[in-house]
């Protein structure tokens, strides 16, 4: 018999030619000891032991009395033959991995009951082939190779016992592509000096695994303090500049593969913006020209004697006068704003000076006038940047600023001890001149004088 089967016993065989079996007794008597069930029936039974491979013989003993107390006695004799039981393959978990890795394919998790398992065997059953140079150890490697697409490589392990059982398992090896992630660092930016800048990766992303880590490098500009570099987030205040600076900052990803992929982020630094608010007033002797050339300032002409814009004394006078299309575009851009008149009480000897701002660009005359406009009192007709005249008497006179070519802002002084009347370098009425001689202006073909 099978170990670990039960055994019955049977005595019922067993008789009385003159009279009747009163009892029955089993008892073993040699070999490996088990359990007799009912050892006082005439049937017993008892499960076979586990034996080693050289079987095992039980003997067994029955002894019966008869009703008038005679005894006798019998054995049997049973083999228990060993049987084998096959060893537990086991390939361990099915696995996903990425070309170009190293696949450990292990038998270590392999058992047998009644013994030890002796042999190993790894075969490839599908899929593509890989180079497996000892494929009769317990645990064999070998390289995922180079893909474009996902496959799987089923292997077959087969084990081997001490008395010749043997036993399979399968495992599955599931090689994907590596497909590098995508880094994204963010659209370009425009900041200003000194304000708090945020760099983010979060748009970055991969689409066969998971980012697992983030690098953030300065490659160009005046050098920042990064919050962390190495975090999904960053941040860092951006410098004070005084012109439009480039910061240039490199992110690098890298995901579970291994793989990795960079991106380049612009942040343009502009200089700091300055709010100025409140009311500007001209300070007490200071007077602008009622007719500039801005489209936003009153407006008042001022371009005849009888029109003539009335000044206090002393005073400093801002304007701007210009022939037709010349200068910036504004009110008198196409017009022309070639004349500016002023009225103003003069004492003898008082200097009225007119600054050119613009000589470059434009070239203006200053005279003085009587008070009905029609008497030229004095007069300076120069080409640099200052026209000068001296009021030769007390009284109310008329000042004009007259636009000899081109355009220009300029400033005329009312002061009460002026630059002498030489100041001037062109001709000035004050001047002496001989007689027969003439004084002669003219302009070239270029309009330059």
């Amino acid at each position: 018999m099978n170990e670990l089967d039960t055994a019955t016993l049977d005595g019922s065989a067993s008789r009385d030619p003159d009279g009747s079996i009163s009892t029955f007794e089993w008892r073993q008597v040699s070999g490996l000891t088990v359990t007799i069930n009912n050892s006082d029936q005439a049937l017993a039974d008892f499960v076979a032991p586990e034996v080693t491979p050289a079987n095992e013989d039980l003997v067994f003993e029955i002894t019966i009395s008869d009703n008038s107390g005679a005894t006798a006695s019998d054995t049997v004799t049973i083999s228990v033959v060993n049987v084998n039981v096959l060893p537990a393959a086991n390939a361990g978990a099915d696995q996903i991995v990425f070309e170009g890795s190293t696949v450990v394919l292990d038998a270590a998790g392999s058992t047998d009951l009644d013994g030890i398992v002796t042999g190993f065997f790894w075969q490839l059953l599908s899929g593509r082939t890989v180079d497996i140079p000892t494929p009769d150890q317990a645990q064999i490697s070998f390289v995922a190779p180079s893909t474009n697409e996902t496959y799987t490589n089923e292997f077959e392990l087969t084990v081997t016992d001490d008395l010749g059982g043997t036993n399979t398992d399968i495992v599955s090896v599931v090689i994907r592509p590596i497909i590098p992630p995508i880094a994204d660092a963010g659209a370009d930016q425009l900041v200003e000096s000194e304000s708090t800048v945020i760099l983010t990766a979060l748009a970055s992303s991969d689409i066969d695994g998971e980012i697992v880590s983030y690098q953030w490098t300065q490659l160009i500009g005046p050098a920042v303090t990064l919050s962390s570099s190495t975090t999904l987030e960053t941040s860092f205040a951006a410098p004070l500049v005084s012109e439009n600076t480039l910061l240039q900052f490199e992110l690098l990803v890298t995901d579970d593969s291994n793989a990795t992929a960079t991106d380049v982020i612009d942040v343009t630094v502009t200089p700091p913006t300055y709010i100025v608010s409140g009311t500007i007033t001209v300070p007490d002797g200071n007077v602008v020209d009622s007719d500039v050339n801005n489209l936003d300032a009153p407006y008042a002409p001022n371009d005849s004697p009888d029109t003539a814009q009335i000044l206090p004394n002393p005073v400093t006078v801002g304007g701007y006068a210009n022939r037709r299309n010349r200068g910036p575009s504004g009110r008198s851009q196409l017009i022309g704003d070639q004349q500016d008149f002023y009225r103003g009480v003069l004492t003898v000897g008082q200097t009225i000076t007119l600054r050119i701002e613009d000589a470059a660009s434009g070239d203006l005359d200053l005279y003085l006038w009587d008070l009905a406009g029609t008497t030229i009192v004095a007069a300076s007709l120069g080409i640099t940047e200052f026209e000068t005249v001296v009021a030769p008497s007390d009284g109310e006179y008329v000042i004009e600023i007259f636009v000899f070519s081109g355009a220009s802002n300029y400033v005329l002084n009312l002061e009460t001890t002026g630059a002498p009347a030489s100041a001037s370098a062109g001709y000035n009425l004050d001047n002496d001149f001989m007689p027969t001689e003439a004084i002669v202006r003219y302009r070239d073909t270029l309009g330059k004088v």
